[in-house]
């Protein structure tokens, strides 16, 4: 193990400060008053760190959405639709139940939740939103990421050989650079501020061997994978492996008058591998209560995908990020390759300092081979990165990264994440470069090693120019942003003036000596930290802490009347799985859910299409009467106030005049009696809208002027002559043959105006949709969405007095597409047990997350049929004794009762649930164990090694 640069790395030769004792540490203020500024208010509750805002370019919240909001920060969905309400679920049962939910009941029939890494919310980054809540723990959370990376990159940079000043700087560019900030409230990030951590603990393990080092190993191990995505774990640890072997080797030449031979040194390699692989089996350990039952689930899920993925690569332009941060879009400008799958910003200051990293090698204290990793490690990243979509370096690339693939759970990492170590090593070759410009102290070297030196960055230079060459001769290098090429030069300009400042800042500390090289060398962490913030400011999200989960009328609706049934939102209405915070179950979401559910929707809408962990809803008459739809106790289906509401058609007359409304004026028309769902207004000509706030507001009075119905629909400019279907929600007389007078009006929050279709007597002319015996009824409808109540659906805790048996899924699914299976009836998988045909009621005394309990009083067998995605990881009993649960209707869970009076109980019990817990247990102990016990051996060492009286002496002495 190298030592630890002290002050050999702050004084020259002759004993001149390079770096005094107050410049070492002024990168480290430097470094954490960006973190706080990068941060900002939301850290003391004014705001919150999460971009909660993109509610408002979905329905229902985009119905009272201005039309001058700008959302500005990019596709950020998993943070808000999926992370941020699994995280409030979980806070909620840790800290007011006292016990872990297992289980969410709320998207696509149900999901494991506390049994499974996938929210991250227990790794220890995330415990600030455990203390504070979400809403206010994410910027916390932020900080701590951020400090963590910052703090243990210092800490392996030192342990390498750097100086205090280096080591800071090194930290403050990983923690602020690319990847680490565009996957901001994602466990990506978290995992990839784990990193230097990890090489950091290994690095101590390898070396030392005692156990308290094993177990902060086994620590940081167990924080990444409670993360929840492991690719990147994999990713982390294919490259720690070649740095401890270098680590390891150095090590064993230490004694250059030894020279120990190559079988010496590879025997040096067994002492560091047990302790290495205990650390990582134990981190593992305290993982295990959800590595054990994610495990164990992975083989229901259709990860295919992934390997799709994992064959992706950068476009050569993302190489240029690194200086460059807009090279290929931005927050607020995506392009079709977004820049969170691009980003590899680092900055144009510690791009000059990886150059002088690798023009001049090694700094002074840092050993060859640590360099020669960082180097060969970031061309071995960047070749199958940037070198595989176009230009000469595509077969080189995928050369490359078929080997890559080859190795063992590689195929199913996406390429785009070895960002996260690329980076890492790039911020360690900054920080030699630095080390270069406060340390210039040239060693002697022999001629040998200075032509291998020579051979050494003509090799570096050639990598640097092919790679350079090839993405200045890709056609797609600027594809992404040549469209604004203006908005480019305007991004581009504050780059090449820090790159310029760069160079003077390293041409002033080499060439002057005083009180000009100290301002120059203490400018450093300024121009890094400068950089970081311009990013920061632009890339991190802020938002006012109202726009967390903003209520809606339309939500509240459903939260009165959906009771413990679903609702089916189309497309991406209610933010796929937001619904979760709100407590609404919903027949599809954003989740991990099992093949046979992802079947059920599929052929309830089959020309939906759904990416691979959300499902998705065609919003059409025919997925809205879906008898599928029914089978999953779908009671409520929500529809955009876009689409033309379901239902018989009446059109307009035709209109040769036009009414002006506006403030304060309202024009009438008339439409025949009867039935009535929606309105259909013609709003004329070319529109255009000075407010941000635009609604057309319908009333429907019988003849008496009486209000029947109202309803109102968001009105944006338009360049020609456009029809608005208004919803009027109202269970309206049917035997009415009067005609119904329609009001229609305009408010506007800037009194704009706007021209109407009428006909000749001034009479506006309007069509309309009447109902028709689909199974709907309109039941709610505002300018964010429309509600259909979904008149056939069947209770999701039932009785089935008969079943029915295929054991063909595609069969059973087309079965259940065309209304095949009666309302009392189930259609199992395989034959069961028989049914008598008498009915039953049921009573659900005990309806949670993590269980059920239904009192059945049956008047003959059957089976109790429960509308859930319960056909894993549960356990049922009758009276108490276990029984066995069916696969019901494909996707759902039944267990057959005998005739009789019955207590029916399911409860969430994941598989490996209890068996990880156990190892979890174990392992905290191991833990736990591991400080007294190196105590207790050092004193035993100590003993040992005390030396032993000399008797003779004594009686000599005597």
């Amino acid at each position: 193990m190298s030592p630890v640069p002290s002050r050999r790395c702050e004084t020259d030769h002759d004993g001149t400060a390079l770096v005094d004792p107050h410049t070492a540490r002024w990168p480290i203020v430097v470094a954490v008053v960006t973190i706080l500024l990068a941060i900002g208010g939301p850290l003391v509750g004014r705001g919150v760190f999460l971009g909660a805002d993109i509610t408002r370019t979905f329905e229902p919240w985009k119905g009272d959405t201005p039309s001058t909001f700008i959302y500005s920060h990019g596709p950020i969905d998993d943070t808000i639709d999926f992370f941020a309400p699994e995280r409030e679920l979980l806070r909620h049962s840790i800290l007011y139940q006292h016990q872990l939910q297992l289980w969410n009941p709320y998207p696509n029939g149900g999901a494991p939740l506390g049994s499974i890494p996938n929210d991250g919310l227990l790794s220890p980054l995330e415990w600030p939103m455990l203390l504070f809540g979400i809403s206010v723990g994410a910027a916390w959370s932020a900080l701590a990421r951020l400090a963590l990376a910052a703090a243990a990159t210092y800490a392996l940079c030192r342990r390498i050989g750097l100086s205090r000043f280096s080591g800071a700087c090194a930290g403050l560019i990983y923690s602020t650079s690319g990847f680490i900030i565009v996957w901001s409230n994602w466990p990506q990030a978290n995992i990839a501020a784990w990193i230097p951590a990890l090489f950091l603990a290994a690095d101590i393990v390898v070396a030392r061997r005692r156990l308290r080092d094993i177990a902060f190993l086994a620590v940081v191990v167990a924080a990444m994978l409670l993360e929840g995505y492991p690719p990147l774990v994999v990713v982390a640890m294919y490259a720690l492996a070649p740095f401890l072997a270098v680590r390891i080797w150095e090590r064993a030449r230490r004694d250059e008058a030894a020279r120990q031979s190559v079988r010496q040194r590879i025997a040096a390699f067994a002492p560091g591998i047990t302790p290495l692989a205990g650390g990582i089996a134990l981190g593992m350990g305290l993982a295990a209560f959800q590595l054990v039952p994610f495990a164990l689930r992975l083989g229901q899920l259709n990860l295919n995908y992934r390997g799709v993925e994992a064959d992706q690569s950068l476009p050569p332009a993302a190489i240029l990020t690194t200086a460059f941060p807009w090279a290929s879009g931005g927050p607020s400008r995506l392009s079709a390759l977004t820049y969170f799958e691009s980003f590899c910003f680092l900055g144009a200051a510690a791009v000059v300092f990886i150059v002088v990293a690798l023009a001049r090698g090694a700094p002074q204290g840092v050993r060859q081979g640590v360099h020669r990793y960082l180097v060969a490690t970031s061309v071995v990243l960047a070749v199958p990165l940037f070198a595989s979509v176009s230009g000469r370096g595509q077969a080189i690339g995928k050369l490359v990264k078929d080997a890559i693939h080859l190795l063992p759970l590689m195929s199913q990492v996406p390429f785009d994440r070895l960002r996260a170590p690329f980076l890492f090593v790039l911020a360690l070759l900054a920080g030699c470069g630095i080390e270069h410009v406060v340390a210039p102290r040239q060693r002697e070297v022999r001629s040998g090693a200075s032509a291998r030196r020579w051979w050494y960055r003509g090799a570096i230079a050639a990598v640097v120019a092919f790679i350079a060459w090839d993405v200045a001769d890709s056609e797609h290098t600027f594809s992404v942003a040549s469209d604004d090429g203006r908005w480019l030069a305007h991004q581009a300009v504050v780059p090449a003036l820090i790159l310029a400042a760069t160079i003077v800042v390293i041409v002033v500390a080499l060439r002057t000596s005083g009180a000009a090289r100290r301002g120059a060398i203490t400018a450093i962490p300024v121009v890094l930290a400068l950089e970081a913030l311009l990013v920061t400011t632009s890339a991190y999200p802020r938002v006012s802490a109202s726009e967390y989960f903003p209520a809606s009328a339309a939500i509240t609706y459903l939260q009165t009347h959906l009771g413990a049934q679903r609702v089916a939102p189309a497309d991406r209405m209610l933010f796929p799985s937001a619904g979760s915070y709100y407590h609404l179950r919903a027949a599809n979401g954003h989740s991990f859910s099992p093949r046979s559910w992802k079947d059920l929707l599929h052929a309830a809408s089959p020309s939906a299409k759904s990416v691979p962990t959300q499902t998705v809803l065609n919003d059409d008459a025919t997925t809205a009467t879906s008898p599928i739809l029914d089978r999953l106790s779908a009671r409520y289906f929500v529809s955009s106030p876009a689409t033309i509401p379901f239902g018989r058609f009446e059109p307009a007359a035709w209109r040769t005049t036009s009414r002006v409304v506006g403030a304060g004026t309202v024009a009438a028309g008339t439409v025949p009696g009867g039935p009535l769902r929606a309105v259909e207004v013609t709003v004329v000509g070319p529109t255009q809208l000075r407010g941000s706030l635009d609604y057309l507001d319908v009333t429907v009075r019988d003849r008496s002027g009486r209000t029947i119905a109202t309803g109102t629909r968001r009105l944006v400019a338009q360049h020609k002559t456009t029809s608005y279907f208004v919803a009027v929600p109202a269970d309206l007389p049917a035997n009415n043959s009067g005609p119904w007078r329609i009001d229609v009006g305009l408010r506007s929050n800037a009194h704009d105006t706007v021209a109407l279709g009428a006909n000749a007597a001034a009479q506006l002319v309007l069509g309309t949709i009447r109902p028709q015996s689909d199974g709907l009824r309109l039941a709610y409808a505002d300018a964010g969405a429309v509600v259909w109540q979904r008149l056939r659906a069947l209770p999701r805790i039932r009785w089935a007095s008969t079943a029915m048996v295929d054991t063909n899924g595609a069969r059973r699914l087309r079965t259940m597409a065309h209304g095949g299976v009666a309302p009392n009836a189930v259609l199992l998988d395989r034959p069961s047990e028989a049914t008598d045909g008498r009915p039953a009621t049921v009573h659900a005394t005990r309806d949670t997350s993590d269980g059920i309990t239904i009192d059945v009083d049956a008047q003959g067998s059957g089976y109790l049929v429960v509308a859930d995605a319960l056909q894993d990881g549960w356990d049922a009993t009758v009276d108490g004794r276990p029984a066995t649960i069916r696969a019901a209707d494909h996707a759902l869970a039944a267990v057959h009762v005998t005739k009789g009076r019955h207590v029916v109980e399911f409860t969430a019990s994941p598989k490996g649930w209890d068996l990880g817990v156990a190892i979890t247990i174990l392992s905290l102990l191991a833990c736990a164990f591991a400080g007294p016990a190196t105590l207790l051996l050092r004193r035993r060492r100590t003993r040992q090694n005390a030396p032993v009286p000399d008797d003779r002496a004594t009686l000599a002495s005597a």
